[in-house]
């Protein structure tokens, strides 16, 4: 039927190829990525929403709301205050203090 590997590798070629094109049932797998599941939630679909509309749904929820609150949960925290900012801060209180223990007249 076949002779030598040339012609085995065009059976091979061909029957992935007609493998691929046979349609099989709708795949309703969820998105690999969605907004939700970044930040730890899960958005239920609503009434048999396929995934690609949900998806797009909680994009544009969540692009909404960063937009409006000025936050974005994905972003990393601020830095807080590093030792050096802490020791300035807690000196500054310090002195406060003492110019108002020293005006008490105590």
């Amino acid at each position: 039927m076949f002779n030598g590997p040339k012609n085995d590798m065009k059976h091979l070629l061909m029957v992935l190829l007609i493998a691929c094109l046979i349609p099989g049932a709708p795949a309703q797998t969820a998105p690999a990525w969605s907004p939700a599941k970044s930040i730890g939630m899960f958005a239920y679909p609503r009434n048999q929403q396929n995934p690609d509309q949900q998806l797009k749904d909680e994009s544009n929820c969540y692009g909404s709301a960063k937009q409006n609150t000025g936050v974005d949960p994905q972003a990393p925290p601020p830095a807080g205050p590093s030792a050096q900012q802490e020791q300035a801060a807690s000196n500054r209180l310090r002195s406060k203090r003492s110019k108002t223990w020293v005006r008490a007249g105590r």
